[in-house]
């Protein structure tokens, strides 16, 4: 079963860079907001693309209200990673006040 990670929780531990952030929200959800630093791989994406995960560090997944990242952390685990949902997601994040990069194309 996933972890469950507060938003606050996973701010401190990105800056320890002693875990991944993943965003799972379709590519036009990641331009409009993401947290900076965090990797971006749609749900819909993420069985093919597993491999490209990180495997040293803990994954924490997110999306907008924490259903499709619970999904991605699921899948994840029965892909053997180490992986856990951001309660919340980028709502929770937000209403943390915690920082959010807004307008970027990249994905």
């Amino acid at each position: 079963m996933p972890s469950s990670f507060e938003p606050g929780e996973v701010a401190r531990r990105l800056t320890a860079d002693d875990l991944a952030l993943v965003d799972v929200r379709d590519r036009e959800e990641w331009r409009n907001a993401h947290v900076e630093g965090a990797f971006h791989l749609p749900l819909d994406e993420l069985d093919q693309r597993a491999d490209e995960l990180p495997r040293d560090r803990a994954l924490a997944f997110i999306c907008r209200t924490g259903k499709r990242s619970e999904t991605a952390a699921e899948r994840a685990t029965a892909h053997g990673l180490d992986a856990g949902n951001v309660t919340g997601g980028m709502e929770a994040w937000a209403e943390a006040g915690l920082p959010v990069r807004h307008g970027d194309a990249a994905a």
